[in-house]
């Protein structure tokens, strides 16, 4: 598969004023290895290397690396690349750091260019690593190779520091480059970093270096795939973790293995066999077992004399040597299975040794000790399903159980009869599933969760489109401050707790649709968070938001029917089949967000029939609907769009991602008043600047599926 490349190499940093290192030893050196291995192991032509770099006279430059310098070369490569069905191979080595929020979590990356002076003007000479990584992604769509050709993907190494910074102290521009969405599939994004997050990036060349032989397929960094071995992302990180003796943070926008580089499928490895004080008419049986224990038939042989070898394709396999016609007194030892790491040429010594005992030959070293499991990726697709755990113990989830009549165990909730018991312990499901029920029905609907001392949508007059804010948290003595608010300034304020349940908050606020607002929220002392949400007719919107395992803020939202409202006039559906199981589908949907959120396949997640069953027909909850669309956009499977999209201008007119589909689909389209909830949306449609509607684009989040901007207020 044809590739192309990126480097961005900084040694010398001459301009810069505060404390950090002028010099990087070594940076140029370790780029160059990188370009040399491209050349020569990929074969990439050196017209697909765009290398950025302050020394004019490396070979192979072909910008500079001043933040404008690299805006044009990564124009450059979107010209050049567009429609192509290249990875993209990103290498950055210089300095760097990791935007925070007061509370040390990450939101972006950040990369420093060589004309980076103080904090105080890098907004015009820094870019967010997110944005460029977005902008790729948009613009570089790619080819689908067909057969059993590994989808193309674009990789990211980063060799940088990314200590922490706040977002207070350092303002980083936007990329400022237009956005020319393409019509090909979307690639998927991994990205390895030399350090983890808040730490500064080892000095020596013990990356680079272990980057460069992971990549040529030392050791285990690479995996069977298929009939044949490659080089996968997760591979690649797990060795360079061993070699640097290190845990590596990694990203990844995909549900797919990452194919760097397919090797030879008929690779093979030699392992040496030596056994000391054996003499020349000594002969020795050789048994080799694989990580079960089985014989392998083709790799039983005899020699004599001191030293014999055998190849064998990459695995594990075990090797027991034994005297042919032993003599009474003399025994190979080890004389149980020895381990034999053959996913490099490896070297195995015995020797043979009198008995201690005479008359007494038995094995000494007892069975041969089990074989770690491997660790291979499968080639489905389909990810695996997550072990159940126990329900988290919060004083949220403890006064919701208290509240919630049901056989709850020990790893699963029995929130609803029409759900069953429900084991996924995430608070983002918990608060969907409890909002849903508010919204869907009532206390003569759902038995369990109908009598919650919660917000009630019983009496919404019709045409009116309320928005309902639910935010929970596991952490004690949250301060949560929100704010609807149909202009983006206005700053969040106090929402005082719910009384009964501890660190519950909601917010409503009835408006007749279509409506759109913007939603601020801050937790504790973080920066304020503000994204788009819309309300229609006969629907309620409900917003959840909770706090992920790294501790950022998750977001979901969700356009429900109202009880006995509006849905019967939509094409292909019956009240019957919009609201017989409500619960149900509210789990489709924050299993499809979440999907989506990742950037995997929501075919992982959804049937083909039940995603045309999204596209096409039942139009129970719109919103995972339009997630369907641009999953479609993703996977360059643009066919189906006109008809997608003129069904929401029909019946779901206040979208305004509708226009973003439209114009992704290359039909007409005319530009919403209102941003598109879906970055990608947003993207398409380039609105980062100029309009004093929508936010300032260098405020804007790429880590995320929705449109948000941090700190606006």
């Amino acid at each position: 598969m044809a590739k192309r490349a990126f480097i961005i190499a900084i040694e010398n940093y001459e301009q810069m004023q505060e404390g950090l290192d002028k010099t990087l030893p070594n940076t140029h050196k370790h780029a160059l290895a990188f370009r040399s291995w491209l050349i020569d192991t990929l074969k990439l032509d050196e017209k697909d290397i765009f290398f950025c770099t302050e020394d004019a006279t490396l070979a192979g430059r072909t910008a500079g690396a001043t933040r404008q310098a690299v805006r044009a070369e990564l124009k450059r490569l979107r010209d050049a690349a567009q429609d192509s069905p290249e990875d993209l191979l990103f290498y950055f080595s210089g300095h760097g750091f990791c935007y925070t929020d007061i509370d040390d979590i990450p939101t972006a990356d950040v990369l420093l260019f060589a004309d980076y002076t103080t904090r105080d003007d890098a907004s015009e000479s820094c870019l967010k690593l997110d944005e460029i990584q977005k902008w790729l992604r948009m613009c570089l769509g790619v080819s689908s190779p067909g057969g059993t050709a590994p989808d193309p993907g674009h990789y990211y190494f980063i060799d940088a520091c990314r200590n922490n910074v706040s977002e207070r102290d350092v303002k980083v521009g936007s990329l400022g480059l237009n956005y020319q969405p393409s019509s090909k599939k979307k690639p998927p994004i991994y990205t390895l970093y030399s350090s983890t997050t808040g730490t500064l990036a080892a000095a020596d060349e013990s990356f680079p270096t272990a980057l460069l032989e992971g990549l040529n397929g030392r050791g285990r960094a690479k995996r069977r795939y298929q009939q044949a071995y490659a080089v996968l992302f997760d591979a690649l990180r797990t060795y360079i973790e061993q070699r640097l003796n290190t845990e590596l943070d990694e990203r990844t926008e995909s549900g797919r293995d990452g194919v760097i580089r397919l090797l030879d499928g008929a690779l093979q490895y030699e392992c040496a066999i030596s056994i000391d004080n054996a003499e020349a008419a000594d002969e020795f049986d050789v048994e080799v077992m694989n990580d079960r224990q089985q014989t392998l038939q083709q790799l039983r042989f005899t020699f004599s004399g001191k030293k014999r070898s055998f190849k064998a394709p990459p695995d594990d396999y075990y090797v027991r040597v034994r005297l042919v016609t032993p003599v009474a007194t003399d025994m190979v030892m080890p004389d149980s299975p020895v381990h034999a790491d053959l996913y490099e040429n490896c070297a195995l010594t015995y020797a043979k040794e009198a008995v201690r005992f005479r008359g007494i030959n038995l094995p000494r070293g007892g069975p041969p000790p089990p074989p770690a499991p491997r660790a291979e990726p499968p080639d489905t697709l389909a990810p695996p399903a997550p072990p159940p755990r126990d329900i988290p113990r919060s004083p949220l989830r403890r006064g919701l159980l208290r509240a919630i009549p049901g056989h709850h165990t020990g790893d699963a909730v029995d929130f609803s009869e029409t759900l069953g018991p429900m084991r996924d312990q995430g608070l983002d499901m918990w608060l969907a599933i409890i909002g849903a029920s508010r919204i869907t029905g009532g206390p003569d609907d759902y038995s369990k969760l109908g009598p919650l001392p919660l917000t009630t949508f019983q009496n919404v007059a019709p045409g009116e489109a309320p928005f309902y804010v639910l935010a929970g948290f596991d952490q004690p003595y949250v301060d949560f401050r929100a704010v609807l608010a149909p202009h983006w300034e206005w700053p969040p304020v106090p929402v005082p707790p719910h009384p009964v349940f501890p660190n519950l908050f909601e917010m409503v606020e009835h408006v007749s649709g279509p409506a759109h607002r913007y939603l601020t929220v801050q937790v504790d002392q973080s920066a304020p968070v503000t994204v788009g949400v819309c309300s229609l007719p006969n629907r309620a919107t409900l917003v959840t938001v909770t706090r992920d395992a790294t501790g950022s803020l998750r977001i979901q939202q969700f356009m429900f029917t109202l009880k006995g409202r509006g849905v019967e006039g939509f094409p292909g559906v019956t009240e019957l089949d919009a609201v017989s199981t409500p619960l149900r589908l509210a789990r489709r949907c924050v299993e499809v967000q979440r999907a989506f959120a990742k950037s995997q396949d929501i075919g992982d997640v959804l049937s083909a029939s039940e995603l045309e069953f999204l596209l096409y027909f039942k139009w129970w909850e719109p919103i995972v609907a339009v997630l369907a669309a641009y999953e479609l956009v993703r996977r360059g499977e643009l066919g189906s769009l006109p008809t997608v999209v003129n069904n929401l201008r029909g019946f779901f007119g206040g979208l305004p991602d509708t226009e973003a589909l439209a114009k992704l689909a290359g039909l007409g389209w005319t530009p919403p008043s209102t941003p598109p909830l879906v970055l990608e949306g947003f993207q398409a449609l380039d609105l980062m600047e100029g309009d004093p509607r929508i936010p300032p684009g260098n405020a804007l989040l790429f880590r995320g599926p929705w449109t948000m901007w941090r700190g606006l207020v």
